[in-house]
């Protein structure tokens, strides 16, 4: 089975923003941890990791979704060379 280009870059942007996305939520488990007396909700610091939060949020998101368009993609080639499941 041959992948063409635009495939290959879904699933490596895919994967890329993912593990990003995921990266920044261990970024923010991490902060938090460390300093669990000083950050609060109402604080500077406890709105940073908020942002940090969505931002990981989206990022995984925006992975998941170009994982699935990719996975999409090779399914269409499938059927379209007459290698798909039978």
């Amino acid at each position: 089975m041959r992948t063409s280009a635009g495939n290959l870059f879904l699933r490596l942007a895919g994967g890329l923003l993912g593990v990003v996305g995921f990266l920044a939520w261990i970024g923010v488990a991490w902060r938090a941890v460390a300093d669990v007396e000083s950050v609060t909700p109402q604080g500077e610091e406890g709105g940073r990791l908020m942002v940090w939060a969505v931002t990981g949020t989206v990022l995984m998101i925006g992975g998941t979704i170009l994982l699935h368009l990719a996975a999409d993609a090779s399914e269409r080639e499938e059927r379209k060379d007459g290698t798909g499941p039978r």
